[in-house]
Parts: structure tokens; C-alpha cells; sequence
């Protein structure tokens, strides 16, 4: 699909350590479908991640969170290839994100992910607008093995279709940093408010696989795991914004 290595969570595990936000190497994690929060070491987490991980493709990665993290600008190359990054980490569950269409009969049937697909989910983040947005530490950002979220808050039945230009993709950096990228620039930039930090956890929660991870415990991510998993937006339009 592509050369770029499905490098989630390392790049984002590892800076709970270099970045402070974790202590003695350990990790919330929390399961869908499961009360129980538990401190799992950091290794054990990455373990399972390890068969599709490159380290070379996972450094430079992790170079590139740096450079966001901290604000500075992305080459040209950079970009293109952290939007390939973050392309792949859409398409690393199969099953969820597997285009779906109804047959002839009503049902609804996969329609497998090929390269065009990501090409096309590629051009669409170029074009977009990237912002960082930062938390507070009182109120840490949580992560899950479905990491990069394509949402669309004009997605709600009673407003109507949804809205292109609403689209925003999420993808937290660090458990006090996240990427943002809109059409519009309404991301905006800065510090969160805890209320948008909430609120920014319910969606990761709510569209995880199995799994999410944090710095802190915080038992409403649990709430939210007990629930079924929310129904994902799909890269059904155009790689540049309507007129």
C-alpha cells in the first residue's frame, strides 16, 4: 500500500517518557468493553506493535512530531511524507477502514483499500491547514491503536448533510500536543480549553479499536469504552476544498 511503516503507537509512547508525561517506563491503557485501568509497561505495549514497524521509517517519524511538537516548519518532503504517515495510520485497521457500498440486494459489502485510495487521502492533507494545539498538563491528551480520526462535527442528523468544508482530521502528537488539520483554518491554534481537551478524548475513545493509552487515569475513557464503537467518517471527497 505504501512505503511508509505503520509506526503507531511507538512514536507516541516514546514521548510520554522523553517528554515526561510517564514514570518508570509505565502507561494507562484501557480495553474496550473492560472496567478495569491498568498500568502496563511501556515495552510490553510496543512489543505488539512490532511486526509492522521499521525502525528507519519510525525515526524519521518521529522527527517529524518532534519538529510539530515544538512548532517549527516542515520541508516541503516532510509534509508529503508525514501525509503519506498519517494516510497509512487511517488505513491500518482493515475492517473499519474498508470502504463500504450496498450491492444490488441492500447489503453492504467491503470495497478493499488500494493505493489510489491513499493517494488521494494524501493530496487531501497537502491541502489542508495544519494546526498544533496544546493542552494544559492538568489535562492530558489520550491516544488508541486507531490513532488518526477523520471527523466531521456538522455530522449530526438533525443539521443535515454534513458539511465538506467542517471536515478536520485529529491525530494527537504527544499527551500534550495534537495535530489538527481543516479545510477553513476553524481548528485554530494555541491552548485548549479543558472543555476541547474533553471533548477531543471521547472522540479518540469513542472511535478506538480496542485499546487507549494516557498519562493520567481517567476513568471516563472507561464509560466511553463500554459503548459501541462510533461509526467512522470515510475519504469520500475531493483532494482540494470545494468552491
Amino acid at each position: 500500500m505504501s512505503n511508509i511503516s505503520h509506526c503507531f503507537p511507538h512514536s507516541y509512547l516514546a514521548r510520554f517518557v522523553a517528554t515526561g508525561y510517564a514514570t518508570n517506563d509505565l502507561i494507562w491503557t484501557y480495553e474496550r468493553g473492560l472496567q478495569e485501568i491498568r498500568l502496563c509497561p511501556l515495552k510490553e505495549i510496543q512489543s505488539s506493535y512490532a511486526e509492522v514497524s521499521d525502525s528507519r521509517a519510525t525515526e524519521a517519524t518521529d522527527a517529524t512530531i518532534g519538529k510539530l511538537i515544538v512548532g517549527q516548519s516542515l520541508s516541503p518532503s516532510e509534509r508529503n511524507e508525514f501525509s503519506q504517515f498519517l494516510s497509512t495510520q487511517w488505513f491500518r485497521v482493515p475492517l473499519s477502514r474498508a470502504s463500504v457500498k450496498a450491492d444490488s440486494g441492500g447489503s453492504r459489502i467491503e470495497n478493499p483499500i488500494d493505493e489510489s485510495h491513499i493517494s488521494t487521502f494524501v493530496e487531501m492533507l497537502i491541502g489542508m491547514r495544519w494546526a498544533l494545539r496544546t493542552t494544559e498538563e492538568s489535562e492530558p491528551l489520550v491516544s488508541s491503536d486507531s490513532p488518526v480520526i477523520l471527523n466531521n462535527p456538522t455530522s449530526i442528523e438533525a443539521l443535515g448533510p454534513p458539511t465538506p468544508l467542517a471536515y478536520e482530521l485529529l491525530f494527537p502528537l504527544c499527551s500534550h500536543a495534537i495535530l489538527i488539520a481543516t479545510w477553513d483554518g476553524h481548528a485554530g491554534q494555541g491552548l485548549l480549553s479543558g472543555h476541547a481537551a474533553r471533548q477531543i478524548n471521547r472522540l479518540i475513545s469513542s472511535t478506538a479499536a480496542n485499546f487507549v493509552y494516557a498519562s493520567a487515569r481517567i476513568p471516563a475513557i472507561a464509560r466511553y469504552l463500554s459503548l459501541p464503537r462510533q461509526e467512522l467518517n470515510r475519504p469520500r471527497f475531493p483532494s482540494k476544498p470545494p468552491a
